[in-house]
């Protein structure tokens, strides 16, 4: 499943970006957005659930950085 993110803070970007591939997330930055695929054999519910808390656990260590789901 590949899912596409836009940050609220774009200089933020990276830090997202080497946060996703340490947990093995495949992550491109592409223009204003990161498109991001998580690594394991996941179907679409456990997949999204998976990412949304690791968006969650990285907005928390950024003091609320929000991060918009765009498809």
């Amino acid at each position: 499943m590949k899912v596409r993110l836009e940050l609220r803070e774009p200089g933020l970007a990276d830090d997202l970006v080497d946060f996703l591939r340490r947990r093995e997330c495949a992550t491109d930055h592409v223009a204003a957005v990161l498109e991001v695929e998580l690594p394991h054999e996941l179907n679409d519910e456990a997949a999204r659930l998976e990412l949304d808390l690791l968006l969650r656990v990285w907005e928390a260590l950024h003091g609320g950085a929000g991060v918009d789901v765009v498809s």
